[in-house]
């Protein structure tokens, strides 16, 4: 099980740390955190939850090939859809 800690930067956007080392700025930060994680090798059964910074509480939970699958949909009410990567130029 990994613990992803969110912390705020400003403009909705977050750190997402794990073992005190910065995982990516992102304004999903335990779901791009999970793409990363998946890239690194990172088994996809891997549990993460997040916490953020300075609570004792999840906030979220999946595994890594669960989250890593998902973005968020802000058009109509916030929603999981499934995540696309931006196309290669």
């Amino acid at each position: 099980m990994l613990i992803i800690v969110v912390k705020p930067i400003g403009s909705g956007r977050f750190e997402a740390i794990l073992d005190d080392r910065i995982l990516c700025q992102s304004t999903t930060p335990f779901l791009s955190a999970a793409r990363i994680l998946e890239a690194k090798g990172i088994p996809k059964n891997t549990k993460i939850i997040m916490r953020h910074i300075g609570q004792n509480h999840d906030a979220l939970r999946s595994t890594v090939g669960a989250a890593s699958k998902l973005a968020v949909d802000e058009t109509k009410t916030t929603r999981f859809v499934k995540w696309r990567p931006f196309p290669k130029q």
